[in-house]
């Protein structure tokens, strides 16, 4: 009988202390958004700060994604050649050209934000208009202490000191929940900007004290060259060409609902935020720790090695996320009744937003491996090809938002999502095994495949099994009802992969 080895379903250490800090965010999150939904419930007043945050962090996102892809791997491999003062010099360089950047962006923004607004969501109600310019201009500057932010942490985590720039998040959401509950009776949704303004404003001392302390930046004069700075136009014109279409693509979803009723950019909001719990606690951490390692064993030519450690990951994420995926979708009825339907959040809000979480949760398994496939085409800088693919990404989930939102409303803005991200993952891994890179590619996508396998059979024995008609007897509208349906319907889940797993993982060692 062969061993099972559960070490083997273990993430390192770096990687584990990332996910506990992930765990202590969610908490606070979930917190956050259930009191936003008592509070707010799901209209106009939300869609407008949605709309605003989406603008003040549309620049902050695509720099740092921008910084992170194209040139922390430069950066890394320059820190094996430079002598560290001149390292410094360089790296304090390119920071600044981002930070910038940054800055000037949040400007143009704040000039033009009104006619933007009426050029991009022209169907939009007067109220959320008016209120979505004012949440802007209030959140302009505090956006800017974000871009600081981000970079900084990009440079600690590049410098692999992860723990401090993954606490982050954690004082992130305690101060925007205490500004909620501190300030939502005389401020109203104007709490959730001030919530946003004083996180960025406590962050900034602990990231940049950090990052001198332990001597990730130094405060040296920057120092490029016209060949340094015709090597990082280079470097980045590509990785900024795909992550402005994918910033672009996250901004879809949100233009095709405001054509629809009120609430639904609010609907989308709470749905991407609970399937999002399993991204950043899987994937934000998982990238974190290894995208650094996997750049530096690249520079090295240690192929073998990083296909080793990419393989172990991807084997370890997926038979975590996609399990959870399924779970979420069967369940995502008791999990929204439970966290939010009280308050100004009704049963239609309720009914809206299950429904579109459930369509969410099936991509996200595709979401969260295609994170780390996304980190080898990075690292390997195959930045031509992250420029098509993004292309496809952005494409076909336009065509499917046009084709499902008119049958399925908001659900479909979401279903389109999980397809195209299903789609661009496909790919992603076709294109990446014929580069002939000298990882082991043809394994990645096999672990993608089993993984995928298993999670479909999962879907479709537990709705040949009459497990949803048997809970349905239990009709008691109360909370703890709704927690313990949502419970066995996840536990339900949990025992059929299990044994599809174990059969596959017994088919494969028989055959050793």
């Amino acid at each position: 009988m062969p061993r099972f080895n559960l070490r083997r379903l273990l993430f390192d250490r770096d990687t584990l202390s990332l996910m506990g800090l992930g765990l202590m965010v969610k908490p606070v999150g979930l917190v956050t958004q259930m009191l936003i939904a008592k509070w707010f419930g799901a209209g106009e007043k939300l869609d407008a700060y949605q709309l605003a945050f989406f603008l003040v962090t549309f620049g902050h996102g695509t720099l740092s994604r921008i910084f992170k892809g194209a040139l922390a791997p430069h950066l890394i491999q320059k820190m094996r050649t430079l002598e560290s003062a001149v390292f410094a010099r360089y790296q304090n360089g390119v920071v600044g050209l981002f930070l910038g950047a940054g800055a000037l962006w949040i400007v143009l923004l704040t000039l033009s934000v009104r006619p933007l607004i009426g050029v991009v969501w022209p169907g939009l109600p007067e109220l959320t208009s008016q209120l979505t310019v004012q949440m802007q201009l209030a959140m302009a500057v505090p956006a800017v202490l974000l871009i600081s932010n981000n970079l900084t942490i990009a440079v600690l985590n590049l410098h692999q000191h992860f723990r401090v720039a993954g606490a982050m998040p954690v004082l992130n959401s305690v101060c925007v929940l205490g500004a909620l509950v501190l300030w939502h009776d005389s401020m109203g949704i104007w709490s959730l900007p001030a919530g946003f303004a004083l996180a960025q404003v406590v962050r900034w001392p602990v990231i940049h004290l950090r990052a001198l302390i332990c001597r990730a930046w130094r405060p040296v004069r920057p120092s490029l060259n016209g060949a340094d700075m015709r090597l990082i136009r280079e470097l980045v014109a590509l990785m900024a060409i795909s992550e402005l279409l994918l910033t672009v693509n996250l901004f879809l979803d949100r233009w095709f609902a405001t054509g629809l009723e009120a609430g639904s950019i609010s609907s989308l909001h709470y749905a991407f935020h609970l399937t999002n719990t399993v991204v950043v606690l899987f994937a934000t951490s998982l990238i974190t720790v290894m995208f650094p390692r996997m750049s530096a064993a690249i520079a090295a030519g240690d192929l073998e090695g990083c296909s080793r450690d990419i393989r172990a990951n991807l084997k370890r994420a997926a038979h975590i996320v996609v399990p959870a995926a399924v779970m979420v979708a069967v369940a995502a009825p008791e999990i929204v009744y439970v966290l939010f339907q009280r308050g100004e959040f009704d049963a239609t809000d309720g009914l809206r937003t299950s429904g579109t979480m459930a369509m969410y949760a099936l991509g996200l398994p595709a979401l969260v491996i295609n994170g780390l496939v996304a980190r080898v085409f990075h690292s390997l800088q195959l930045l031509r090809d992250k420029v098509w693919l993004s292309v496809q990404y952005l494409a076909t989930n336009a065509l499917l938002n046009a084709a499902l939102i008119g049958p399925l409303k908001v659900r479909g803005l979401a279903l389109a999502s999980t397809v195209a991200i299903v789609v661009h993952l496909a790919l992603s891994l076709y294109l990446l095994h014929r580069r002939h890179t000298g990882l082991a590619t043809g394994q990645f996508t096999r672990i993608v495949s089993e993984a995928f396998l298993i999670g479909g059979l999962t879907m479709g024995v537990y709705w040949l099994l009459p497990v949803a008609e048997t809970l349905a007897r239990f009709t008691d509208p109360s909370i703890w009802t709704a927690l313990g349906l949502g419970i066995a319907k996840g536990a339900v889940v949990a025992v059929i992969y299990v044994v599809f797993w174990f059969i596959l993982w017994a088919i494969g060692r028989s055959r050793r």
